[in-house]
């Protein structure tokens, strides 16, 4: 949103200067990498006010591949084979927590297969639509589509093989709301499903990898650090205090 917001920004300010000769480099010589975009104050304008087109096109994979690795994470957790071909992913998730209960939206999750096969397109058709778009927009619900319409921008329907693929700013939002439902919904159908002593140990080595670094000696000090990261990251699964302990002992922790 940062760099959504300053392009646009920045391309108001320029039209104070209109007109100006001076190339960037010269009138804003403290800024970092000023040098690379050596242009009059009017060419620059007319380059940060298509940044939309083009933050869409590299944030949209972003977003999608953050997406994809959350889900083989999950996948991870449940101890089951990943499935290589991303989109397995929602399906072999939902099935191994099935016994849990919850199930994916599957307006967002039809409209994040689109978006994923337009990324498709873009990175390796150069952008040029093939059945695969086609047959995905055409499987979309309608409240999906008016969903996609209400956030994009623009109808996904009129898409055909062969057109090429303008992904901006609409699409970036949409990629970000189907990701952000996606994988709340894949939280809470883990966390129905795997046993809590799983959990428990999934706080402590995450406690060991990403927490503050406390003396193993010090069993006062880590056990005290260990239970805060619980209850502050973990406290919606209520793991009780001897749960943690158990699963620390396991890893060679004594608190």
């Amino acid at each position: 949103m940062g760099l959504l917001f300053g392009a646009q920004m920045s391309a108001k300010f320029l039209t104070l200067m209109d007109g100006s000769d001076q190339l960037l480099p010269a009138m804003f010589p403290g800024v970092q990498h000023v040098g690379r975009f050596n242009l009059t104050t009017t060419s620059a304008r007319n380059v940060l006010v298509e940044a939309d087109k083009h933050l869409g096109m590299m944030a949209v994979p972003y977003a999608l591949a953050i997406h994809e690795d959350l889900l083989r994470s999950c996948i991870e957790l449940t101890g089951c084979d990943v499935p290589r071909d991303a989109s397995q992913l929602h399906n072999k998730l939902g099935s191994e927590c099935s016994k849990g209960g919850g199930a994916f939206n599957q307006d967002s999750l039809s409209q994040l297969h689109t978006l994923r096969e337009m990324r498709n397109a873009v990175i390796h058709r150069g952008g040029v639509i093939d059945g695969r778009v086609v047959k995905r927009v055409a499987a979309m619900s309608n409240d999906a589509v008016l969903d996609w319409r209400k956030v994009v921008g623009r109808n996904p329907l009129p898409l055909v093989e062969g057109a090429t693929i303008d992904l901006g700013v609409g699409e970036m939002f949409l990629a970000l709301a189907a990701t952000k439902v996606l994988a709340k919904q894949a939280n809470e159908m883990l966390a129905r499903s795997l046993p809590v002593i799983r959990w428990a140990e999934v706080v402590v080595d995450d406690f060991l990898t990403h927490g503050p670094q406390v003396s193993t000696a010090n069993d006062r000090r880590l056990r005290k650090k260990l239970l805060g990261w619980s209850r502050f990251h973990y406290h919606a699964l209520k793991i009780s205090d001897d749960e943690i302990a158990a699963a620390a002992d396991a890893r060679g922790l004594k608190i």
